[in-house]
């Protein structure tokens, strides 16, 4: 699956079988096979594959890896509520911010990012019908230990996300990233055909998506301890330097996220007054080529959106974007590290 974040790791762990952490990309069912022969693991011994949340490159090859290898798969409860519905739908279609920046890219000649973008979606087409066969055997809620594991949901890249802790080394999936950091989900609404499937405990949406989310989970994270030894999904080797973390880590990201509020309310300031321009000011061309609109652009909707809960921001009846003069931001990020899961 293309990504600029690189390959995605897929960890085995021995013990009661194996145990694969993530299980790549739609169509890399061979190569995890390949790679677990390589390391004189036999895959027919793989009895569970833990998805740490359900983006392409992570659980894009579970469905076919489970059937091959009989194997059972373990999900956050959201993961398997949400399994039939396509995110994009409800996500990123339903939020107006997030429409404008698109549809803006949309008609600019030469952005490069539609045809782009159509690419993707048609990708995500394709992986969208495979993950629909995927059945998931276990569910794993916050704090449940299960098999030497204590799963964590860390959400707000994405809904679902967990993060596996083992012998005081977490698994983080995309949620704790070495040199990079995924971008957060925006700010969402359950459509009433996803809420009629949902459970009164998993309907209240803003709980699981949006910065607030992230930053609260990240927060979480460093709760763990120093100690904590991280192994990200994305970067653990990127030429040839091997990335090992702390949950310190989690601060670092967090302080990258301070920092981004206060440039993107410095450009709103500065009389950038859309999602667009915006966007633009804040990433390269060729950090927007290609399917990159769309992350870039949702990542700048979730600060915008922040901003706009924390009175920094507001948005004018003719949809311009403007600043308080305020910076509650700082205030609202530190709440955070308190307010608990």
């Amino acid at each position: 699956w293309p990504s600029p974040t690189g390959p995605t790791w897929v960890y085995a762990l021995e013990g009661d079988g194996l145990t694969l952490i993530d299980a790549g990309a739609l169509g890399s069912a061979e190569a995890v096979d390949r790679a677990l022969r390589d390391l004189g693991l036999s895959p027919n011994a793989v009895r569970r594959i833990v998805i740490t949340h359900g983006h392409p490159d992570h659980d894009g090859g579970a469905g076919t890896l489970a059937r091959q290898w009989d194997a059972e798969v373990w999900t956050h409860p959201l993961y398997a509520l949400l399994l039939q519905h396509d995110a994009w739908d409800f996500q990123y279609r339903g939020n107006p911010l997030v429409r404008q920046g698109m549809r803006a890219f949309f008609h600019q000649a030469g952005s490069g990012g539609q045809e782009g973008v159509q690419r993707h979606f048609l990708r995500h087409q394709r992986y969208r019908e495979a993950r629909r066969t995927t059945v998931v055997s276990t569910t794993l809620e916050d704090g449940q230990r299960l098999g030497g594991m204590t799963f964590y949901h860390t959400a707000g890249h994405s809904p679902d996300e967990v993060s596996v802790l083992v012998e005081g080394i977490l698994f983080t999936g995309d949620h704790v990233l070495p040199e990079i950091t995924p971008h957060p989900t925006v700010l969402t609404a359950y459509p009433p055909e996803v809420l009629a499937h949902l459970p009164p405990a998993w309907q209240k949406a803003d709980e699981h998506y949006g910065l607030a989310t992230y930053l609260r989970s990240l927060f979480r994270v460093l709760a763990l301890g120093e100690g904590v030894v991280v192994l990200p999904a994305h970067r653990l080797l990127r030429r040839g330097r091997l990335n090992l973390l702390t949950a310190q880590r989690a601060r670092e990201i967090v302080e990258h996220h301070i920092q981004r509020l206060r440039r993107i309310l410095a450009l709103v300031a500065g009389g950038k007054g859309t999602v667009e321009e915006v966007t633009r000011a804040l990433f390269t061309p060729r950090q927007l080529a290609d399917g990159n609109v769309w992350p870039a652009v949702t990542e700048v909707v979730a600060h915008l959106e922040f901003l706009v809960h924390a009175g920094d921001l507001y948005i004018t009846p003719e949809g311009r974007l403007q600043a308080t003069g305020s910076e509650g931001f700082v205030q609202a990020v530190e709440h955070l590290a308190t307010s608990g899961p």
